[in-house]
C-alpha cells in the first residue's frame, strides 16, 4: 500500500485512537461526542469526494455510504448539544441512537446497491426497503417481547424504549443484509465486506446491551461510549475503503427466489410473535403492533416477489415462443434438446424446410405468407402432438424433437404428408412441398449443435434431390465430410492461396457447336472442370451446387470468364476464330460487378467482345425478369452477345422474349431427346424455331446424341447442334486435334446466322 491509501489509513488510525483515549478519559462527554462527530463528518466528506474517482457502477453505493456517515455525524453532534445542555436529562442518548438508526438505514441501501454494482441502474429492487423496514420492526418487536417477558414492568417511558430498541435492532438487520450479500454476491475475498460486517455486529451487540441496561434500570455509560466508538470506527473504515481498488463480485443480483427467503422469514417470524404474544402476553400493545406491521411489510414484499416471479415466468415463456406461429423458438428447442439428448435411448431431430415458400411470399404477399406459415405450424403441431416438440427456427424452417428416435422416420412422414396436403390461405388454394432431414443420437453425436447440423445436412441433401425425406446415416456422414472437404478446397482455389498439387485448379473444356445444315464448326461452349489432386477431374454438377449454396459464384464466374476467353484467344492464334459461350448463374446475372469482370476478361486476353457469348438460363431470367433484362442490356452494350439457355423449362412470357437482347435460344435437351418419339414435341420445337427466326434469333439444340435427331433438327431448320453426336467437351489441346481431323473453318465463319 502506497501513497494516499497509506495516508488515509494513518489518519483514520490516529483519529480513532484519539477518540478511544478521549472516551476512556471523559466518558460520553461533550468533547468526546464533538470529536466523534468531526471524525464522521470528515469521513463522509472524504467518501463524497471520492465518488468522482470511483467506477461509475459504484457511484450510488458510495453516495449512500457518504450520507450514512454525515447522518451519523449529525446524530453525534445533536447528542453533544443535549449532553451539554442537560447531562441528566431523559433525552440523553436519543439523538445518538436515532443517528445510528438513520445511518444503519443509509448503509443498508448502500449495501443493496453494492450487491448489484455490476448491473444496470434498474437492477435494484425498491422492495428491498420494505424488507429492511419489516426486518427492523420484527427485530424490535422480538427484543421488546423478550425484555418485557423477562424483566416485566419497566420505569422507562415507552417512547424511549422504542428508540433504544430500534437502535439495537437496526445494526442486526444491517448485519443480516451484509451476510446475505457476502453469500449471494460471493464477496468472500472482499476485506471491506468482512470488516464492515464485524464492526456492525459489535455495534449491534453494544446497542442490545445498552437497551437491556436501560429497561432493567441498570444504565451504564460504558455501553453508550462503546457504541459511539464502534460507529466512528465504521466511519473511518469506510473512508479508508473508498481508496481501496475495486473488488468485482461474480453475481449482480439475487434471483427472485432468493429474495423471497427474507420476506418469508419475516412473515413467519412476525406471525409467530403475534400468536406467541396472544398466548403468553407481554403486556404491551407495542409488541403486537410492531410484529403485525412487520408481518404486513413482509407480506407486501412477498407479494411483490410473487408478482416478479409471475412476470419472469411470462417473459421466459415469451422469450421461448415464436412470435409468428406461437410454437417454440430456437432457444426453447435447443434447451429441450440439451436436456433430453443425454437420455439412454437418445433423441431424434427433424429439420423441415418448406420448398417454394419464397414464391408464395413474392407472388401473394408477405401477409399471405405469414398466414400460410401459421397454418403449416398449426397442422404439424396437431399431427405430431404428444410425439414431438415443434419449433420454428426462423424463416421457413421448422425443427421437431422426437424423444423416441425409433419413431423419427414415422414422424417425418407424418410431417411431410401434413405439409403436402393443400392449404386454403386468404381464399387462395396453396400447395407446397418440404424437405425433411432426420438425425438421431445413434451415430454417437457429441453435442446438440452437432445433432442439429447433421439434420441440416440431411435436409439439404433432400432439397437437392427435389424434396422428401433424407436420413443422416453413415453414407450421408461420409458424403457430408466429402462436401466439407470440397468446400474448403474450393474456397482455397478461388482465393488463389493453395498450391495446385494440394487443391488442384479450375480449367475449362470446350464443346463444339456445329451448324445443322453443313456441319461447319460455328462455336464452342466453355464448360468448367476442376482438376482435383485427390478426387480426379470433377464435373460442374459435383462442385457448382456447393458454390451456389455458399455464395461463391461471384468469385468463381470471373475465373471461368478469364479462362474461357484465354482458351478462345489461344484457338484464334492457331487460326480458329470461334465464338465462346460461358454460362452465367442466376446469382451473378444481376451482380453489379459482372460488367466490370467481363470487361477485365476481354482486356486481359485481347478477345474481341463480339466473340464472347454469355449464356443465361430461362429460369434465372424469370426469377426477376425486369432486373434480368436491365442487366443483359448493360452487358450487350459492351459488345458481347447473349444466349438464353435451357429454353422451354422456365415458363417465360413471350413479352419478355421480345424485350430480351438475345441473339440465340438454346433448346433444352429434354425437348431434343423427344423429337423422334413425340409429335407434339416436334410441333413445339418447330414453332419455337420459327418464332425465334422471325425475331432474328438463332436456335441451338443441346443434347443431340444421334444422327437421326441431328437430321430431324436440320429438317426443322434449326441453326446449330451441340452434343455427343459431334463431340463432348474437350481440353483445348484435344480440341485442336479434333479440329485438325475436320475441315478447317476460315476465320469468322462462325459469325452471324
Amino acid at each position: 500500500m502506497t501513497g494516499r491509501p497509506r495516508q488515509a489509513v494513518v489518519v483514520a488510525a490516529v483519529a480513532c485512537a484519539s477518540l478511544v483515549a478521549t472516551g476512556v478519559a471523559t466518558g460520553p462527554s461533550v468533547g468526546f461526542l464533538v470529536l466523534a462527530a468531526l471524525v464522521c463528518a470528515t469521513a463522509g466528506t472524504v467518501v463524497r469526494a471520492r465518488i468522482v474517482v470511483r467506477p461509475v457502477r459504484e457511484a450510488r453505493s458510495w453516495r449512500w455510504f457518504a450520507r450514512a456517515l454525515l447522518v451519523l455525524a449529525g446524530g453525534f453532534a445533536g447528542e453533544a448539544v443535549v449532553v451539554g445542555a442537560a447531562p441528566l436529562s431523559r433525552w440523553v442518548g436519543v439523538a445518538e441512537v436515532l443517528g445510528t438508526v438513520a445511518a444503519s438505514a443509509c448503509t443498508y441501501l448502500a449495501v443493496q446497491y453494492w450487491n448489484r454494482y455490476r448491473g444496470v441502474e434498474w437492477d435494484w429492487d425498491p422492495g428491498e426497503r420494505l424488507l429492511g423496514l419489516g426486518g427492523l420492526l420484527g427485530g424490535a418487536s422480538l427484543l421488546m417481547y423478550g425484555s418485557y417477558r423477562v424483566i416485566g414492568e419497566v420505569a422507562v417511558p415507552t417512547w424511549r424504549v422504542t428508540v433504544l430498541v430500534l437502535g439495537a435492532a437496526a445494526p442486526g438487520v444491517l448485519a443480516l443484509s451484509l451476510a446475505s450479500v457476502l453469500v449471494i454476491a460471493r464477496l468472500s475475498r472482499d476485506w471491506r465486506a468482512w470488516t464492515l460486517l464485524s464492526l456492525v455486529l459489535v455495534a449491534g451487540a453494544l446497542g442490545t446491551l445498552r437497551y437491556v441496561d436501560v429497561v432493567s434500570g441498570a444504565e451504564r455509560p460504558a455501553a453508550g461510549t462503546g457504541a459511539v466508538v464502534v460507529w466512528t470506527v465504521i466511519a473511518a473504515t469506510t473512508a479508508v475503503a473508498s481508496f481501496a481498488p475495486v473488488v468485482r463480485n461474480s453475481q449482480t443480483a439475487p434471483s427472485p427466489r432468493a429474495s423471497s427467503i427474507g420476506s418469508l422469514a419475516i412473515v413467519v417470524a412476525g406471525a409467530a410473535l403475534v400468536v406467541l404474544d396472544a398466548v403468553a402476553p407481554s403486556g404491551r400493545r407495542s409488541v403486537a403492533v410492531a410484529a403485525a406491521l412487520s408481518t404486513l411489510l413482509g407480506s407486501v414484499r412477498l407479494l411483490r416477489v410473487v408478482a416478479d416471479l409471475a412476470e419472469l415466468t411470462s417473459a421466459r415463456r415469451e422469450a421461448r415462443t415464436d412470435g409468428l406461429t406461437g410454437v417454440a423458438n430456437r432457444l426453447a428447442f435447443m434447451e429441450h434438446l440439451e436436456a433430453t439428448r443425454v437420455r439412454p435411448r437418445g433423441v431424434g431431430v427433424l429439420l423441415v424446410d418448406l420448398d417454394e415458400f419464397k414464391g408464395i411470399n413474392d407472388g401473394l404477399g408477405h401477409a399471405v405468407g405469414d398466414e400460410l406459415m401459421r397454418a403449416v405450424a398449426d397442422r404439424i403441431a396437431v399431427e405430431t402432438a404428444g410425439a414431438a416438440l415443434l419449433a420454428r427456427l426462423g424463416g421457413d424452417e421448422f425443427a421437431l424433437l422426437v424423444e423416441d428416435p425409433e419413431q423419427s422416420l414415422r414422424v417425418a412422414q407424418v410431417v411431410l404428408d401434413a405439409v403436402r396436403a393443400p392449404f386454403v390461405v386468404a381464399g387462395h388454394p396453396v400447395r407446397i412441398d418440404a424437405s425433411v432431414g432426420v438425425a438421431s443420437t445413434g451415430l454417437g453425436t457429441a453435442s446438440s449443435a452437432r445433432l442439429l447440423h447433421d439434420a441440416d445436412t440431411a435436409m439439404y441433401m433432400a432439397k437437392r434431390a427435389g424434396g422428401g425425406i433424407q436420413v443422416f446415416d453413415a453414407r450421408t456422414a461420409a458424403h457430408s465430410a466429402h462436401r466439407l472437404d470440397l468446400l474448403s478446397d474450393l474456397r482455397t482455389v478461388l482465393a488463389g492461396e493453395g498450391a495446385v498439387r494440394e487443391v488442384g485448379e479450375l480449367v475449362v473444356h470446350l464443346q463444339p457447336q456445329v451448324a445443322c445444315d453443313d456441319e461447319r464448326l460455328v462455336g464452342v461452349e466453355a464448360l468448367v472442370r476442376w482438376a482435383h489432386p485427390r478426387h480426379g477431374l470433377l464435373r460442374p454438377a459435383q462442385f457448382l451446387p456447393l458454390a451456389e449454396e455458399h455464395r461463391l459464384m461471384p468469385l468463381l464466374t470471373p475465373v471461368v470468364l478469364r479462362r474461357a476467353a484465354a482458351a478462345a484467344q489461344e484457338l484464334a492464334t492457331d487460326g480458329w476464330c470461334l465464338p465462346v459461350a460461358v454460362n452465367l448463374s442466376a446469382s451473378c446475372l444481376t451482380d453489379d460487378d459482372l460488367p466490370g469482370e467481363v470487361a477485365a476478361a476481354l482486356d486481359e486476353t485481347g478477345l474481341p467482345a463480339g466473340t464472347l457469348v454469355l449464356e443465361v438460363t430461362e429460369s434465372a431470367i424469370m426469377q426477376d425478369p425486369d432486373a434480368a433484362v436491365a442487366a443483359l442490356v448493360r452487358l450487350t452494350e459492351q459488345g458481347v452477345r447473349v444466349s438464353i439457355d435451357d429454353y422451354g423449362t422456365g415458363h417465360s412470357s413471350l413479352s419478355y422474349l421480345a424485350r430480351l437482347p438475345a441473339t440465340e435460344l438454346k433448346l433444352d435437351a429434354s425437348f431434343v431427346s423427344q423429337l423422334l418419339r413425340d409429335e407434339r414435341t416436334v410441333t413445339i420445337v418447330a414453332g419455337t424455331i420459327d418464332l425465334a427466326h422471325r425475331l432474328g434469333i438463332r436456335v441451338t439444340a443441346e443434347g443431340v446424341e444421334d444422327r437421326a435427331t441431328a437430321q430431324r433438327l436440320r429438317e426443322l431448320a434449326c441453326d446449330t447442334a451441340q452434343g455427343f453426336v459431334h463431340s463432348g467437351a474437350l481440353p483445348v489441346a484435344e480440341l485442336r486435334d479434333w479440329l485438325v481431323r475436320r475441315v478447317a473453318v476460315p476465320a469468322g465463319a462462325g459469325e452471324g446466322r
